[in-house]
């Protein structure tokens, strides 16, 4: 084989000049490279030949699926990617099988706990796939530059599948002081708690004994019996709170706040602190509905962590009209 038919063979897929596009850029090479964005099932919302916030966004979506440096440039990296998924290459191996509006089973699961993961509310873990998950599927596609369609395929799979790129609001981000790594750490190990039943019986509330097997009277008042296989995992709305700061060797049962009423008093333990002081790690105590009240976890943006009948853990929207108090706990 001769020098030059091996440099045609190992010759990177670049763009027509070999440079470097990025947001600004304009011309046939953009045009080429929204082209195979659009091609590999990234759609840049238009073929102007224009590198707009769309075409990176896509782009961004782009290299975070395949696996490599996500800065928004399309460089040697990124062509050879896009290569790869060109026509006539082989597909990407799926995470799980395609789901549509009206489907059933573990594998709707799966796509509800790793939306919620993601930041995205699909109504519940629940196994059916309803309208309010294909409006999370549609919000989590377009927020990752995907064509949003509702239909979860493998690049929405290989989306979700990437860790630390949320399609809503984060951890660490919203009012007050920022996170520390303690609590940002507490709140991942939150996050991974999303799909696991509740139930508000001791002893097993808070997680850390496994559920025998039989059917329990709930300790909350609202005569609910509950019952689920041995060993499975559950909480309780304060259990959940008492399991997610003993990540952070603090024990709120033992200083007696491991239920409702007890979180909703004042203490000399747990500070007060104003909406606008509200920080990733704070607890919000609501007004009690039916007898029974309820306290959560803020992540930051808006949105809350906890375990609610009916949804087990699971991310949520504050209840901002329905707030009695907000507290933060010292960590040391």
């Amino acid at each position: 084989m001769s020098v030059a038919a091996t440099r045609r063979q190992t010759t990177p897929y670049t763009s027509p000049s070999g440079g470097m596009l990025q947001k600004g850029s304009k011309g046939p090479e953009v045009l080429k490279l929204q082209k195979a964005l659009l091609a590999a099932g990234f759609n840049p919302q238009g073929l102007d030949g224009s590198f707009g916030p769309k075409t990176e966004a896509a782009l961004r979506a782009f290299q975070r699926a395949a696996g490599i440096t996500v800065d928004g440039k399309a460089g040697p990296q990124t062509w050879n990617a896009l290569k790869a998924r060109a026509p006539g290459a082989p597909a990407p191996t799926p995470a799980g099988p395609s789901l549509r509006k009206g489907d059933m089973g573990p594998d709707v699961q799966k796509l509800q706990t790793q939306l919620e993961q993601h930041g995205v509310r699909t109504g519940g873990v629940d196994g059916k796939f309803g309208p309010m998950t294909q409006r999370a599927v549609i919000e989590f596609q377009r927020s990752k530059g995907l064509s949003a369609n509702g239909v979860v395929g493998p690049e929405t799979w290989a989306a979700l599948a990437q860790p630390g790129s949320p399609a809503g609001p984060g951890p660490v981000t919203g009012p007050g002081a920022p996170a520390s790594k303690g609590i940002e750490s507490m709140l991942n190990w939150a996050k991974s708690m999303i799909g696991t039943p509740y139930a508000a019986v001791n002893p097993f509330r808070f997680g850390d004994v496994p559920w025998d097997g039989k059917a329990h009277k709930s300790v909350n008042g609202s005569d609910t019996v509950w019952q689920y296989p041995k060993g499975t995992r559950v909480f309780d709305c304060s259990g959940f709170v008492v399991a997610a700061y003993r990540q952070l060797g603090v024990d709120l049962a033992a200083r007696g706040l491991a239920s409702t009423s007890t979180f909703h008093a004042d203490t000399k333990f747990l500070k007060p602190v104003t909406r606008e002081q509200l920080a990733p790690g704070d607890l919000i105590m609501y007004q009690p509905k039916n007898g029974i009240g309820h306290v959560v976890i803020y992540m930051g943006n808006g949105q809350a962590i906890e375990s609610a009948g009916g949804k087990g853990v699971t991310m949520s929207s504050v209840d901002w009209d329905r707030i009695k108090s907000f507290r933060r706990v010292p960590v040391p």
